[in-house]
């Protein structure tokens, strides 16, 4: 029994049909019925009963066709997997993250990825979660780590996780020293100067929309920076801010107390995000499968749901 003698029985088993079977397998039809002879022969059993015109499969071959089926199956699963490997082995991929993650999250992602598809290109574009999702809407990238919810049409989005935003305030300021490590409610910032982000960040709006929940309107002392120019800011006493956990995944920073805060409970979720209308190449699919494999490392098998509460 071989491979081709189980297409060719699978085919006549389908249809029921010596004739159809062959035109389905594009051979003439004395090749079926020679195949399935001699398939007979080396079982010494019959797979079919034959009436005239009419076939039915015998007690033998109802047996062996889910058999046929679940091999001629496996076997063309094997034969995509390694197409697969072949197409991951080149090509190019673009990706468009916000500076936080490039900085955090994107270095174990690429070394993961290097590892499967070495010779794939890799293009990296930097901004704010909105400017990301402009890349992605303009075609810039084909990929995108965004922050939900995505309110733009036509984007379609796969979460990754939920993380909470802290408060990063001077080691050595009031805030630090009277909550010494505990959670605070956002109402002791009150009073502080925010370092506030890029307008096209998240964070921006959620600083904002988190000290409006809170019961104030946030006082700026600086605008406009990225993650580690606020992070420096805050370092040197000249305000506070609010930050994602994953700012503070794997670097030390003697200088910034990150509290978290008890009130309101502020959280972000990141996302994978591309465009609905555009199919995926393999290197792409392939890099966000290798994106999940690295965030379950990170947070564990619940990462959508990551300490929500």
């Amino acid at each position: 029994m071989d491979v081709r003698q189980l297409e060719i029985f699978y085919e006549v088993a389908h249809r029921l049909n010596f004739t159809a079977a062959a035109r389905a397998l594009h051979i003439a039809q004395p090749a079926v019925s020679q195949s399935i002879a001699k398939l007979e022969a080396d079982l010494g059993i019959t797979l079919f009963d034959r009436h005239g015109r009419t076939v039915r499969l015998s007690e033998a071959g109802n047996r062996l066709a889910p058999y046929a089926e679940h091999i001629l199956a496996e076997i063309a699963a094997a034969h995509q997997a390694i197409a697969e490997i072949r197409v991951q082995a080149a090509g190019r991929v673009s990706v468009g993250v916000t500076p936080t993650v490039a900085t955090h999250l994107l270095p174990r992602i690429l070394a993961r990825f290097r590892a499967c598809c070495p010779r794939v290109e890799v293009t990296l574009r930097e901004g704010g979660a909105r400017g990301v999702v402009s890349m992605i809407e303009r075609g810039a990238v084909e990929l995108g780590i965004v922050v939900l919810p995505v309110e733009a049409a036509g984007i379609t989005t796969d979460p990754l996780f939920t993380e909470e935003l802290l408060l990063a305030t001077a080691c050595d300021s009031q805030i630090a020293i009277g909550a010494q490590g505990d959670a605070v409610d956002l109402r002791v910032a009150a009073h502080e100067p925010f370092i506030l982000y890029g307008a096209s960040y998240h964070l921006r709006s959620a600083t904002i929309a988190g000290c409006r929940a809170a019961g104030f309107e946030p006082r700026v002392g600086l605008a406009g920076g990225e993650m580690e120019t606020v992070l420096r800011m805050v370092a040197e006493g000249l305000g506070v801010s609010l930050v994602p956990e994953l700012a503070f995944e794997g670097v030390p920073r003697p200088a910034v107390v990150a509290l978290p805060v008890s009130a309101p409970h502020l959280t972000r979720t990141l996302a994978l995000a591309w465009r609905e209308d555009h199919a995926l190449a393999v290197p792409a699919t392939t890099f966000m499968r290798v994106t999940h494999e690295v965030v379950r490392a990170l947070h564990g098998d619940d990462s959508a749901s990551h300490r929500q509460t």
